[in-house]
């Protein structure tokens, strides 16, 4: 590393800050750009991609492919998301890194349709409805054949559904579609009569009788109840040119075709009107026709004026019990033909004519009796109209946005373009700042260079340190283990009291807390001889339970060997005042003890053996026809002041020879594996089932290899002591 420093440090500065100026041209450049490509999915909240729909991201349009993909540059991040897609919204969106994720869901549209007979005639008062499962669309038509339906986001015109129009199911094949499922065509099947005749009315419903009428260039007369004498079926759908008359308009009834004319000069109507195809877009406006966007000047000042004689013809009909409506009927059509033709209102404007409807509306309504026929049709006059004003507020709603469109890219632009200034700028001042830092940071990395020699050699020198005295920590705890063990009982004379056992002792650190005692008394004149054994888990492990663990062996040893008391719930109740009173337990707050499992046995006969039991919150596990039996302690530790003047339970038990005793400590039922479950001490009762009638040693076995299968990787968590004696 020296050599490396002192003698190339010169090429290798040179290289390391060619590369880091490199890499910032590199960034700059991707700045100036100024585009960044993103990469996105849309797809439905039922599931699927979203196919071919069009999205709005920043307003950038982009198409998603057959698997709902897509790709966009934009110049900043994604702000604004829309879908120009018929009855969908876009429900959540999101961005991660350079990822774009769009989730559609269904929405309420307003589907507009016309409803035609089989010669192309509107059809007024039809009831359609659209079924589908549990969902049903309704609605009446017009008088012009035209129905509005709102759509639910349950109904999907993509899936099969039927169509009843006056309660009669019509074929498929008799509906069209338009616009993304915007506008629907349904023809009406044939009618029962093919043959309906055609009758020409007056304004007031009175036959028209002996006059021409040229359809088509045909000439046809009328008879004595205004019928069309010798039409035919070829000649329905042509203009209608009337001599002496001007059509009104056409109705298509269910036994004939009324056609309504007023005298007049001769004009062509056309009777029948297809309907406009319109184009939407989902953005929360109303649908706007994307026809007739072009204005006259003076149109609205126009329209006015014929208001405002319109006005002056309702104040005579309020003043005048006999007005010709027919001219009112009139001028409503010319002012109706008018906003037809025009592009969009001022609010005024709109306000203006608006309040004129509701007030043409309630004077008809008070002369409804006298003048039924001719309101039918300026009701007609008057919805369209209504109809009209609301398309031309939708289509200024939809200038507005698109102006708000255009402020937005607009700032958008002077966002850019500051920011491929700041950046063109930061150029400079990148370059200035590399040739000083060439030299700085060089100076600095000098002497970094030395500073990191010098504390690399403390941290030798010190992890030397720490590696030798964690060794001598270690070599003090194996010594440790060596005196441990040394007090331990000897396995010999074990042997010599008890013909059969196995101890599977395991400690979780070097040193142990757990720890088995064993004592034998020999028979004497007061009583037979005696085999006692314990099983003690000291509170912790390591150390600190290796110490307690030799004051416990040593009381035990003085209980028991020197005073010779034999009583097991006696030598439990004076091993908890020694352990209070060699640690001090009145006069400091330790609070350290143990649990114990402590028993004495004795040959009753050749056969029997009499064991008896006293437990601090440790059980005795025991078998009576190679079922495991348990017998539970008192639930009171050895030392801790917890309870004052404690005494324990001894229990008794005559048991056959050959009967299997287990004392242990918690730290078997107590290990996890990896995730965190235990043994438990019901699952080592289940052991203890299984493998009591193998011997002593294969039991060992056995109890090692399934901790090793449960504990796997996991850490051992306590020490571990399991005590196996066979009667």
């Amino acid at each position: 590393m020296n050599f490396f420093f002192t003698n190339r440090f010169g090429n290798a500065s040179f290289i390391l800050y060619s590369l880091v100026w490199i890499a910032g041209l590199c960034c700059v450049y991707s700045q100036v750009r100024g585009q960044e490509e993103y990469h996105g999915r849309a797809t439905y909240e039922t599931g699927g991609a979203a196919a071919l729909t069009t999205l709005q991201v920043n307003l950038k349009t982009v198409t998603t492919d057959a698997e709902g993909f897509f790709k966009i540059d934009l110049s900043s991040s994604p702000k604004a998301m829309e879908v120009e897609r018929r009855g969908y919204r876009i429900k959540r969106w999101g961005v991660r890194g350079k990822e774009l994720d769009v989730l559609l869901a269904r929405t309420v549209y307003l589907m507009n349709g016309l409803v035609t007979d089989e010669m192309e005639l509107p059809q007024s008062q039809i009831e359609v409805i659209f079924r589908q499962e549990k969902e049903q669309l309704k609605a009446i038509t017009g008088s012009d054949g035209v129905f509005h339906l709102k759509v639910s986001p349950e109904f999907n015109f993509a899936q099969p559904f039927e169509l009843l129009v006056n309660q009669q199911t019509i074929p498929g094949e008799n509906i069209s579609f338009l616009d993304d499922f915007g506008f629907a065509k349904i023809k009406l099947l044939p009618s029962s009569n093919p043959s309906k005749p055609w009758v020409v009315l007056s304004e007031k419903g009175e036959p028209v009788a002996g006059k021409e009428v040229t359809v088509n260039h045909r000439v046809f007369q009328t008879g004595n109840d205004g019928t069309l004498l010798n039409w035919n079926r070829e000649t329905i759908a042509g203009t209608l040119h009337f001599q002496e008359f001007q059509v009104v308009r056409v109705d298509s009834g269910t036994h004939a075709i009324r056609v309504y004319v007023r005298e007049n000069a001769i004009v062509p109507v056309e009777p029948v009107l297809a309907p406009v195809q319109k184009k939407e877009t989902v953005t929360g406006l109303a649908t706007i026709d994307k026809q007739n966007t072009e204005a006259k000047p003076g149109e609205s000042q126009d329209i006015v004026m014929d208001f405002s004689a319109i006005k002056e013809l309702l104040k005579q009909m309020e003043e005048q019990e006999q007005l010709d409506i027919t001219l009112i009927h009139q001028r409503i059509e010319e002012v109706a033909g008018a906003l037809e033709l025009s592009q969009a209102l001022t609010p005024s404007e709109r306000a203006y004519f608006l309040s004129y409807l509701e007030r043409l509306q309630s004077l008809l309504n008070a002369r409804k009796q006298e003048f039924s026929f001719e309101q039918e049709q300026t009701q007609a006059l008057i919805d369209r109209m209504r109809k009209h004003l609301s398309e031309k507020d939708s289509l200024q709603l939809l200038a507005e946005k698109h102006l708000e469109r255009v402020r937005f890219e607009q700032e958008e632009t002077v966002r850019q373009f500051q920011k491929e200034l700041l950046v063109v700028s930061g150029i400079s001042v990148f370059c200035i700042l590399m040739t000083l830092g060439f030299f700085v940071i060089s100076r600095r990395i000098r002497k970094q260079k030395q500073e990191i020699v010098r504390q690399a050699t403390d941290l030798q020198q010190l992890n030397a340190l720490v590696l030798e005295k964690n060794q001598d920590i270690t070599d003090s705890i194996h010594y440790a283990q060596t005196i441990q063990a040394a007090i331990l009982p000897d396995p010999k004379a074990i042997a010599e009291a008890i013909d059969d056992y196995f101890i599977l002792y395991q400690p979780k650190d070097i040193v142990s807390g757990d720890f088995y005692w064993f004592s034998h008394l020999p028979a004497n004149q007061n009583s037979p001889a005696k085999t006692l054994l314990a099983a003690v888990d000291c509170t912790g492990h390591g150390v600190p339970g290796a110490f307690m663990s030799m004051i416990g062996n040593t009381l035990l040893n003085e209980i028991v060997n020197h005073r010779k008391i034999n009583a097991s719930d006696c030598i439990l109740e004076l091993l908890d005042k020694r352990i209070i009173r060699a640690l001090q337990q009145y006069e400091t707050e330790n609070r350290d003890g143990m649990d114990v499992c402590l028993c004495i046995i004795e040959n009753l006969d050749r056969d029997t053996r009499k064991v008896t039991f006293t437990g601090a919150k440790r059980p005795l596990y025991y078998t009576i026809k190679d079922k495991v039996e348990v017998i539970k302690g008192d639930r009171k530790s050895i030392g801790g002041l917890i309870y004052q003047n404690k005494s324990f339970t001894k229990h008794e038990l005559v048991l056959k020879k050959g009967t299997r005793l287990y004392l242990t400590s918690d730290g078997y039922a107590d290990q996890n594996n990896p995730e965190y479950k235990k043994i438990g001490s019901r699952q080592f009762k289940t052991f203890l089932e299984e493998i009591n009638t193998l011997p002593m040693a294969q039991q060992k076995s056995q109890l090692e290899k399934r901790l090793r299968n449960h504990q796997q990787s996991a850490e051992q968590r306590d020490d571990i002591l399991i005590m196996g004696v066979k009667l």
